[in-house]
């Protein structure tokens, strides 16, 4: 087979693409061109590039439900200057799919969510001191950590469990979604993010769920707190050691509901959602932010870890530890700047389950962005 142009100077072009899956096939060839001097295949988790001896396979994954390429506006094949550069958008994008009503780690249950005014989470974090506005100038894994960035996980950790009201009325205190509320309020005293967690020798108890939900709660989680308290005194639902009072998995993580508060993202409505937007939108970064902004992201990393009890002399708080992390993560590849716009276009949609009505930031909306 004749092989347009030299190759050292090909590009890499997406030939088909199952988005959600995470999986792709990829050519070295011209835009345009089906003469691929090189094709592979790549698939989530490690996206390790696989070679493929014809690029008629990867013509034929398009009837099994991968999308055809990526085309720009004027109907062309993204060129990509390397093979690292597909894999990244293809990861961002495996990621971002994770965001919105309609993501699968979404089917937890009813997902409610607040209410077009603002939910008693919201409410509690409006009533909060302000925080300073902090900005990341330069590669993130040199910046140093916000200031009050414990204070404000732990306002927001609070706040979920108040936004939670928008659950138990959607369910009407069912008993399942009252216990998801217990398992949720216990792992967060086991994650140490609330001051519970953060002195040894302490005594476990449910006390504060019951006093923050009657000074700040819904009538639902009021009454919900009210009747762990009554119906299971014998249960130890908040200690680390046992949570037989609540249910709790990864599928319940995914359901937890954002409180809606001025400075986050208005299209997002559950906490995994803008956990997942910084991760993989780099533009979420280029704006002033403050240590509440940046809240979510810490909060599902720290609960996304392992349980401790009590503090070692010298052991990081969890907080810190999550952030330490989290800066070493945020690296990313440089796109191809209609490959960024197209991404943008695609989170647009998780989020929004519509397309974007609206030019991107650094151009026009595109024709053909990533479609699932």
């Amino acid at each position: 087979m004749e092989v347009d142009g030299d190759l050292e100077n090909l590009p890499w072009c997406i030939d088909a693409w199952a988005v959600h899956d995470g999986k792709v096939f990829a050519s070295r060839r011209r835009p345009g061109s089906m003469n691929a001097a090189a094709t592979v295949f790549m698939a989530v988790p490690d996206l390790e590039p696989v070679p493929v001896g014809r690029i008629s396979t990867a013509l034929r994954a398009t009837r099994s439900g991968f999308q055809a390429g990526l085309l720009d506006r004027d109907e062309q094949d993204v060129a990509f200057g390397s093979l690292r550069q597909v894999r990244e958008l293809v990861r961002l994008a495996y990621l971002a799919g994770g965001m919105g009503p309609e993501a699968p780690g979404a089917i937890a249950g009813a997902l409610g969510g607040p209410p077009a005014e603002g939910g008693p989470g919201g409410a509690y974090l409006e009533e909060q001191p302000a925080f300073q506005v902090w900005s990341a100038e330069g590669p993130l894994e040199l910046v140093e950590e916000p200031t009050e960035l414990a204070r404000a996980v732990m306002f927001l950790a609070f706040a979920t469990v108040l936004e939670w009201e928008s659950r138990l009325s959607w369910t009407g205190n069912s008993p399942a979604e009252v216990r998801a509320m217990v398992g949720w309020a216990s792992r967060l005293m086991c994650s140490g993010v609330i001051d519970g967690g953060r002195r040894n020798g302490v005594v476990w108890s449910g006390d504060w769920l019951h006093d923050l939900a009657d000074h700040h709660g819904g009538p639902f989680l009021q009454e919900a707190t009210s009747l762990v308290r009554e119906e299971l005194p014998e249960l130890r639902a908040f200690s680390p050691l046992e949570t037989v009072g609540g249910t709790w998995s990864r599928s319940h993580l995914a359901a937890v509901p954002l409180p809606r508060w001025a400075g986050f993202d208005h299209r997002a409505r559950r906490l995994v959602d803008l956990h997942l937007l910084p991760l993989v939108d780099r533009t979420w970064w280029l704006r002033d932010l403050t240590a509440l902004d940046i809240a979510p992201l810490v909060l599902v990393n720290v609960v996304q870890g392992q349980s401790r009890v009590g503090w070692l002399p010298g052991e990081p708080p969890a907080v810190d530890a999550a952030w330490l992390h989290i800066r070493r993560e945020l690296v990313w590849e440089e796109l191809p700047e209609v490959a960024e716009e197209a991404l943008r276009g695609f989170i647009h949609n998780c989020l929004t389950s519509e397309s974007p009505l609206h030019p991107e930031p650094h151009g026009q909306a595109l024709r053909a962005a990533v479609r699932g």
